[in-house]
């Protein structure tokens, strides 16, 4: 069951969702059938472009969508790799943070990558994150071997570290 609604007026029990898809859509629900139905389903946020194009499925759909890619071709500008010029029509886009490993499909952990430097980066475990820089957000790499399983250490150090005792 796919249902819209705002994530302010479920928390503060208001407005209707929508349900899509199936016979029912189109139907009305208020806010405590939608969080009696979140009790036995999961819920999964999904972020909305101006368009209605979906640009964050969470951890629900591993794959970035076309108007992700998109925003990562306008953003990136091809290859993040350092020193590639490999326009973005010839690259993938990869999880910085990779999916397995319960990083999300969506803009802030993804970057582009050509084939070439894309193996590059997982045979030598990389890792990459997202900054701001002076022209606006762009891909930095650690070339350091290991880094990205640097990084999943550091993760799982601060998820210890946050956990109730």
């Amino acid at each position: 069951l796919l249902l819209t609604m705002s994530y302010d007026d479920l928390k503060d029990r208001l407005g209707a969702a929508t349900t899509l898809g199936g016979l029912d859509a189109g139907t009305h629900l208020p806010p405590e059938t939608v969080r009696r139905l979140c009790c036995d389903g999961s819920v999964i946020p999904v972020v909305l472009g101006g368009d209605g194009e979906v640009l964050d499925w969470g951890l629900e759909k591993r794959f970035f969508t076309d108007a992700q890619t998109k925003r990562l071709w306008l953003r990136d500008g091809g290859c993040t790799y350092p020193g590639c010029g490999a326009p973005p029509q010839w690259t993938d886009a990869h999880h910085l943070v990779h999916w397995a490993d319960l990083g999300p499909s969506d803009l802030d952990n993804g970057a582009l990558l050509c084939e070439r430097h894309h193996n590059i980066v997982h045979t030598r475990r990389l890792a990459g994150r997202v900054v701001q820089g002076s022209f606006g957000e762009r891909v930095e790499w650690d070339l350091t071997r290991g880094s990205y399983d640097d990084l999943l250490a550091r993760r799982a150090a601060s998820n210890t570290a946050t956990e109730p005792a």
